[in-house]
C-alpha cells in the first residue's frame, strides 16, 4: 500500500472532519446571530407600536381638545345672540365672561402642550390656526360687549348691526378650528401612512429574515448530507484499512513462517554436516565432499535471500528498469537453448513461435521471468510432451506465452499460484519463489501476468506487456 492510501490527502474523506469543529462555530454564531436579529427585529417593532399607539392617543387628544374649543367658543358667542331673546343683558354678560374664561384657558393650556410637546413639523401650523380662532374669540369677546351696551342704551338696532359683525368673527373662528382640525386630521392620516409603510419594511425585512434562515438550513442540511456520506465513506475506508491491515499481518505472519521454515532446513543440514565432519577424523576426500554440501546449501540460503530482497525492492518501487528494444524471437530462442539440456535430460520437447514482435523492456528481468515460467514447465511436464513459447500482438498488448502439457493445476493450487514459497503438487524442486518474482517483474513493467489450468489438461502462462507503455519507454530509452 502506497504512502498515499495509508495517509489520505488533507481534502480526502478525513479532511472533512477537520472542518466539522468550524461548522459547528458557525452554527453556532449563525443561532446566536438570528436571536439577535429576532429579538431586535421584535424590539423595532414592538417599539415601532408603542410610539404609533401614543402618537394616535395625542392625536386623537389634540382632536378631542379642538373640538371642546370649538365648544367653547360657541358658548362664548351666544349670549351675544340670546340677549334678543332673554333681555337680560347681567345674564348674558356673565354667561359670556364666563365661556370667555375657559376658552381662553384651554387656548393657553393647549398651545403650551403644543410646543412643549410637538408630534411634527405641521404643529406650526396648528398653532397658526389655533392662534387665529384666538384671535377671533377676543374679537367676538370685543363685540359682545358692544352688543350689551347697545342693547343697556335701548339702541337695538344698532346691538342687531354688531350681532352680524359678531357672527361674521364667529363664522371665521369656525373656519380656524375647521382648518386646526383638517391639520390634525391631515397628520394623523400621515402618520398612519408612515406606519403602515414601515409594518411593510419589517414585514419584508421579517420575510428577508426568513428566507435566509430557510437557504442556511437547506445549505446545513446539504451539507449534511454530504458530511454523512463523507463519513460512510471514511467508514467504509477504515473498514477497509483494517482488513488490509489484517490480511497484512496475517501475510507478515505466514511470511515469516514460511522464510523461518525454508531457512531451518538448509542450514540444520550444514549444520549436521558440520558437526558429521569433527566427529571424526576425515580423509580429505570426505571433507571435500561435506563441505560441497554445506556449500550447496549455502547456494540455496543465498537464492532464497536474493529472491526475497528483489521481491521486497520491486514492492517498494526501488529496482531499476533499464529498458531496451528487444528481439522477442531471439530472446525466447535464448531462453530455450539454455534449457535446451534441461528439457533434453526430462525428454521434454521446447518449441518457439515467435514472429516479429516489438518490445521494449527490462533485458535482464524479462529473461527471468520467462525462466521461471519455462523451468516450472518442464518442471511439471511428464516425458514426451511438449512446452511451447510463442509472442504476439493482442488486443494492444504484447503477450509472451508458455504453454505446457504437463498434469495442470487444482483450483487450489491456483489460487495460491502467486503466494511466496507455495509449491504445487507433484513440484520436483524450487524455492515456490518463482512465480512470485514474474509476478513482481510484471508489476515493475505496468503489465500483468494470467495463469490458466486444469488437472490433466497442462498449464498456460501469459506475460502481457501493455503496447502503450512499451512504446512510451521506448521514447524514453
Amino acid at each position: 500500500m502506497s504512502s498515499a492510501e495509508t495517509h489520505p490527502a488533507p481534502g480526502g474523506p478525513f479532511g472533512a472532519f477537520r472542518r466539522l469543529d468550524l461548522l459547528y462555530f458557525v452554527l453556532a454564531g449563525f443561532d446566536l446571530l438570528t436571536i439577535c436579529a429576532a429579538l431586535f427585529l421584535n424590539h423595532t417593532v414592538t417599539t415601532a407600536f408603542e410610539d404609533g399607539v401614543r402618537t394616535s392617543a395625542a392625536w386623537s387628544s389634540r382632536q378631542v381638545e379642538i373640538i371642546d374649543l370649538a365648544r367653547l367658543a360657541q358658548q362664548a358667542d351666544a349670549p351675544g345672540n340670546d340677549i334678543f331673546t332673554s333681555g337680560d343683558v347681567a345674564r348674558e354678560r356673565a354667561r359670556h365672561s364666563s365661556a370667555y374664561t375657559r376658552f381662553n384657558t384651554e387656548w393657553q393650556r393647549m398651545k403650551v402642550a403644543i410646543e412643549n410637546d410637538p408630534l411634527s413639523s405641521s404643529d406650526t401650523h396648528l398653532l397658526r390656526h389655533l392662534s387665529a380662532a384666538h384671535d377671533n374669540m377676543n374679537e367676538i369677546g370685543r363685540e359682545s360687549d358692544l352688543i350689551f351696551v347697545e342693547y343697556e342704551r335701548g339702541n337695538v338696532s344698532g346691538a342687531g348691526r354688531q350681532m352680524a359683525a359678531m357672527d361674521r368673527t364667529f363664522g371665521e373662528l369656525n373656519a380656524n378650528i375647521d382648518q386646526a382640525l383638517a391639520v390634525v386630521e391631515r397628520m394623523r392620516a400621515e402618520h398612519l401612512q408612515r406606519q403602515v409603510v414601515y409594518a411593510r419594511n419589517m414585514r419584508a425585512i421579517e420575510l428577508a429574515m426568513a428566507a435566509i434562515v430557510i437557504v442556511i438550513v437547506c445549505f446545513v442540511a446539504a451539507y449534511g448530507m454530504h458530511i454523512g456520506r463523507i463519513m460512510r465513506a471514511s467508514q467504509d475506508l477504515r473498514l477497509a484499512m483494517l482488513e488490509e491491515v489484517a490480511a497484512t499481518r496475517d501475510r507478515l505472519r505466514r511470511y515469516a513462517d514460511d522464510v523461518s521454515h525454508e531457512l531451518r532446513g538448509p542450514i540444520s543440514k550444514m549444520r549436521l554436516d558440520a558437526e558429521v565432519l569433527l566427529r571424526l577424523d576425515r580423509s580429505p576426500g570426505q571433507y571435500r565432499v561435506g563441505i560441497e554440501a554445506m556449500l550447496s546449501e549455502c547456494e540455496r540460503v543465498s537464492s532464497i535471500v536474493e529472491s526475497l530482497l528483489f521481491m521486497a525492492r520491486a514492492e517498494n518501487t526501488r529496482v531499476a528498469i533499464n529498458h531496451q528494444n528487444l528481439d522477442v524471437a531471439k530472446e525466447l530462442a535464448l531462453i530455450v537453448e539454455f534449457y535446451s539440456a534441461v528439457a533434453e535430460k526430462a525428454r521434454v520437447t521446447l518449441s518457439v513461435n515467435a514472429g516479429g514482435v516489438p518490445l521494449c523492456a527490462d533485458r535482464s528481468l524479462f529473461q527471468r521471468a520467462v525462466s521461471n515460467l519455462v523451468s516450472n514447465a518442464i518442471d511439471h511436464t511428464p516425458p514426451g510432451k511438449q512446452v511451447t513459447l510463442s509472442a504476439v500482438t493482442e488486443g494492444g498488448a504484447i503477450v509472451i506465452e508458455i504453454k505446457d502439457e504437463g498434469a495442470g493445476m487444482s483450483e487450489e493450487d491456483r489460487a495460491h499460484a502467486f503466494d511466496r514459497f507455495h509449491r504445487g503438487e507433484g513440484s520436483k524442486s524450487g524455492l515456490g519463489l518463482g512465480l512470485a518474482i514474474t509476478k513482481c517483474i510484471m508489476d515493475l513493467h505496468g503489465g500483468a501476468i494470467e495463469l490458466s489450468s486444469r488437472l490433466g489438461m497442462g498449464t498456460r502462462a501469459r506475460l502481457i506487456f501493455p503496447e502503450e507503455i512499451s512504446q512510451a519507454n521506448a521514447l524514453q530509452g
